[in-house]
Formats: structure tokens, C-alpha cells, sequence
């Protein structure tokens, strides 16, 4: 099960990055720009063309790989819990998982909090440089982690809407990135 929800967060990693491909905005060379695929194209004075979204090819067809992968990955594991007889029916019975997404949802909260407060005060400790890679890898993680509960609900066939405070954390620990890739978007630099 562990291996399966590392490829569905593998998978979710290279969608994000097709995503935030497509979706920064991009200067690009004079005829670079392939037909019916650029969003907001304006032509600049020396002939290159800024785009503020892109269908970018081949992060899209590489998104689609690693979840065909991912979905023949999850597509083994459901046929080896049918034979090794693990798939359960507890409906009733909490996701265990649930606990350690809200656990790490509050590390990513606690990190981008703590971000805003040193760029609030002008304070730059040594460290400061790195905490969004320490975001983005606890956003990994958060995936991971996510993955597994959703793999471990299957498992036991308890409806995931049983799970609201697993939502809730996984809701939450979206906020940073969505409010720095509104940023991108916006032609501000990312927090």
C-alpha cells in the first residue's frame, strides 16, 4: 500500500508541476508559440510573446503517464487484497491515517505562518531562504499521507465523507501554495 500511494503522489507531484507550467506566465521566443494553445498572448515591442497560461506538452503528457502508472499500481493492489483477503468491511471504523495528515497540515500551517511573520518584521534568519522547500516537502508528504488514508478507506470500504477532519487538513494545508501560485499568476513574486 505504501508503494502504491508513493505513485499516486508521484503522480500528483508531476500533474502540479503540468499545472504550474501551463499557468506561469512565460515570455517566450518569436514563433515558439504552437497554434490554439496560448492564453492571453501579447506580442512584445523586440517580437517575443508574453502568455499568461500555456498548454505546456510535455509536462501534460508526462502528468497522464505517472497516473496511468499510478492507476495500474492501485488497479494491482485492489487484486491483491481480494487474494490475500485484507480488504475489509469496518465502515465504522475511523481511518487510522486521518491523525497524521492533521498533524502535518499544522507543521505546514505553523511553517507558513512563522514565513510571513519574519516578511512581516523584515527579520531574515539564515534559514529563511529554504522554508518554502521545507513547505514544499511537507506538501509532499501531506500527499503521501493522503493517499495512504484514501488507499486504507478503500481497504476497509469506509465512505470518505466519514472523514471530514481529513479534508478539513488536506483544505488547509492548500492554503500557502494557493495563495503563493496566486501570486505567480498575479505577476507577484511567490511567499
Amino acid at each position: 500500500m505504501r508503494a502504491v500511494a508513493l505513485t499516486l503522489a508521484g503522480a500528483t507531484a508531476v500533474a502540479l508541476y503540468a499545472f504550474l507550467a501551463s499557468v506561469t506566465p512565460r515570455v517566450l521566443p518569436p514563433g515558439e508559440t504552437p497554434p490554439f494553445v496560448v492564453l492571453g498572448e501579447q506580442r512584445l515591442p523586440d517580437g517575443r510573446i508574453a502568455t499568461q497560461a500555456r498548454f505546456e506538452t510535455w509536462p501534460t503528457l508526462a502528468a497522464a503517464a505517472a497516473f496511468a502508472a499510478a492507476l495500474a499500481a492501485y488497479g494491482l493492489l485492489r487484486r491483491h487484497w481480494r487474494h490475500a483477503g485484507v480488504e475489509v468491511n469496518t465502515p465504522d471504523r475511523p481511518v487510522r491515517g486521518t491523525r497524521a495528515v492533521v498533524q502535518i497540515c499544522g507543521l505546514i500551517l505553523a511553517l507558513f505562518a512563522t514565513r510571513l511573520l519574519l516578511l512581516a518584521t523584515g527579520v531574515a534568519p539564515v534559514g529563511a531562504p529554504y522554508m518554502p522547500v521545507v513547505g514544499g516537502i511537507l506538501e509532499l508528504i501531506m500527499v503521501y499521507l493522503t493517499w495512504m488514508a484514501v488507499l486504507e478507506a478503500q481497504r476497509t470500504r469506509r465512505p470518505l465523507r466519514r472523514e471530514p477532519l481529513l479534508w478539513v487538513a488536506v483544505a488547509l494545508s492548500l492554503v500557502p501554495p494557493v495563495i503563493s501560485i496566486g501570486r505567480i499568476i498575479l505577476g507577484l513574486p511567490p511567499l
